[in-house]
C-alpha cells in the first residue's frame, strides 16, 4: 500500500502496523463474507448445520472487533497520522463496525432460519433470491475496493488521476 520513502511524516514502524492493521480489517471482512455466503445457503437449502455454523463463528467476530477497534485506538493516539494514513485508519475503524453489524446479522438471521426450518415450508425461499444476490455482489465490491485501497501506493494516490479513478470505480460499482 504505501512506500517507506514516501511516507516521510510517519516511520516505517507505525507504517507497517498500519498496512497490517488494514489486512487484519480486510481478513474481518471476508470473515463476514463467508458467513453471509453460508447463511444463504442455509436458508435456499434449508440447511440447519450451515445455520449452527454461522452462529458458531459470531463469537470469531465479537473478538477480531474487539482487537481492531483496540488496535484502531492504539494507532490514532500513539501515531501521529495526517492525510491518506488518517484516512484509511478512519476508514477501516468503520468498516469494522459494519462488519460486526453484518455478522451481527447473520447470526440473528441463522438462529431465524433454525426456527423457520421447526415450522412447515410456509416461505418461499425464491422471494429473497434477489437481495441476497444483491448483498453478495454488493459485499465483494466493498472488499475488492478496500483491497484496492490497501494496495495502492501512496504517491500514486496523491495524484489526481488515480484518485479520480479510484472514487469513480467506487461510484460505478454503488451505485449502478
Amino acid at each position: 500500500m504505501f512506500r517507506g520513502d514516501n511516507a516521510h511524516q510517519i516511520n516505517n514502524v507505525s507504517l507497517n502496523r498500519l498496512v497490517r492493521y488494514l489486512n487484519n480489517v480486510l481478513r474481518m471482512g471476508r470473515i463476514v463474507q463467508e458467513m453471509y455466503y453460508k447463511f444463504a445457503d442455509a436458508y435456499t437449502e434449508r440447511n440447519h448445520e450451515l445455520s449452527n455454523e454461522v452462529i458458531k463463528q459470531d463469537d470469531r467476530i465479537d473478538y477480531l472487533e474487539a482487537t481492531l477497534n483496540y488496535e484502531s485506538a492504539i494507532l490514532l493516539s500513539s501515531n501521529q497520522y495526517t492525510g491518506i494514513y488518517l484516512k484509511a485508519c478512519f476508514m477501516s475503524s468503520k468498516l469494522v463496525q459494519i462488519f460486526e453489524y453484518m455478522g451481527d446479522l447473520c447470526e440473528k438471521n441463522s438462529k431465524l432460519n433454525i426456527e423457520i426450518l421447526k415450522t412447515p415450508s410456509s416461505i418461499n425461499v425464491a422471494n429473497f433470491e434477489d437481495s441476497v444476490t444483491l448483498v453478495k455482489e454488493n459485499l465483494s465490491d466493498v472488499l475488492s475496493l478496500f483491497s484496492d485501497f490497501i494496495n495502492i501506493e501512496a504517491n500514486k494516490l496523491k495524484t489526481e488521476k488515480v484518485k479520480e479513478d479510484f472514487f469513480r470505480k467506487a461510484k460505478k460499482k454503488l451505485y449502478c
